[in-house]
């Protein structure tokens, strides 16, 4: 339970994002070229989808929950902005970001 806890609160940090950063919490930093943010989703993408919810000890959905799916959705549309903005700045004149606040 508390391994499930930290990644909901890393996944958290990951999308709220402050200007300057939080100290000790690296994801709380924007989206950049040198941030973690990429490498987490890409893993937490995987771990969200092996997330399993019970009831009474048993399985409590066949498929991914809402929850599941927007997650998912979220972390799959910040990585396509951001693929799209490293390809627009490196054939484009000056353009696109240096990051992004998620």
């Amino acid at each position: 339970m508390a391994h499930f806890v930290k990644d909901v609160d890393k996944l958290f940090n990951s999308f709220n994002s402050v200007k300057r950063g939080a100290a000790g919490k690296p994801l709380r930093s924007p989206l950049s070229d040198n941030s973690p943010h990429i490498g987490h989703w890409t893993n937490a993408s995987m771990g969200i989808k092996s997330w399993i919810f019970l009831k009474d000890g048993k399985r409590a959905f066949k498929k991914l929950t809402p929850s599941q799916n927007g997650w998912i959705t979220a972390i799959g549309a910040v990585q396509h902005v951001w693929r799209i903005n490293i390809l627009h700045t490196c054939w484009t004149a000056p353009a696109g970001f240096d990051y992004l606040e998620t």
